[in-house]
C-alpha cells in the first residue's frame, strides 16, 4: 500500500503584463524556496474597470505551487515587487492532489 503524506499544499494566483515580468517574479521566488513549480499562461486578454473607463490589457496568468505555510510570505513577496499599483494576488488551498506529486515537493 502507497504511503499517503500529510503536506498542505497551496496555489497562489497573479496576473502580470509580460512573460519577462512573470518569469522575474518566478524565478526570484522559486531560488528562495517559497516556490516548487510555476505555470505561465500567456497571451490572457483581461477587462476591467479602472479609473472610471472599462480597459482591455493582454496579460499573463502565473500559477505558482507551493507548501501552503509559504503561501502568505509568497502574497507578501509577490505584492511588494510587482509593477502593478494594485496586483491580483491570492492563494487557494488544495483539498486533494496526487501522491507522486506529493512525493516530489516532500
Amino acid at each position: 500500500m502507497e504511503e499517503q503524506l500529510v503536506l498542505s499544499v497551496s496555489i497562489v494566483y497573479t496576473t502580470i503584463e509580460n512573460k519577462t515580468q512573470a518569469s522575474l517574479i518566478i524565478r526570484e521566488l522559486i531560488d528562495t524556496d517559497l516556490v516548487l513549480c510555476s505555470n505561465i499562461i500567456d497571451n490572457v486578454n483581461s477587462i476591467f474597470k479602472w479609473e472610471e473607463e472599462i480597459k482591455t490589457e493582454n496579460e499573463c496568468i502565473v500559477i505558482m505551487k507551493c507548501l501552503a505555510e509559504n503561501s502568505k510570505k509568497i502574497v507578501d513577496k509577490i505584492e511588494e515587487i510587482h509593477p502593478y499599483e494594485i496586483p491580483c494576488i491570492f492563494s487557494i488551498n488544495i483539498n486533494q492532489c496526487n501522491s507522486k506529486f506529493l512525493n516530489w515537493i516532500n
